[in-house]
């Protein structure tokens, strides 16, 4: 995960958990959670200058494979 791919710097953080991947109202990877959840993510973020990423959970990396309001680009 580290050097940080905008900075280089080693300063890069990630949370102990995943957590769902949603906003007010909206899924932020739609059609991958389950019918009672969001997908879950895991949260990567550079302390020195704020790039943060997300990483996907197993399943729901597996559900976009499938899901047919995804394509491979």
């Amino acid at each position: 995960m580290t050097p940080c791919p905008n900075c280089q710097s080693n300063e890069v953080y990630a949370y102990k958990e995943t957590v769902p991947f949603t906003g007010k109202h909206v899924s932020y990877l739609p059609g991958l959670g389950t019918m009672f959840s969001a997908a879950y993510v895991k949260p990567v973020l550079c302390a020195e200058c704020g790039l943060t990423r997300y990483f996907a959970q197993d399943d729901a990396r597996e559900r976009v494979k499938t899901n047919g309001g995804w394509e491979k680009l």
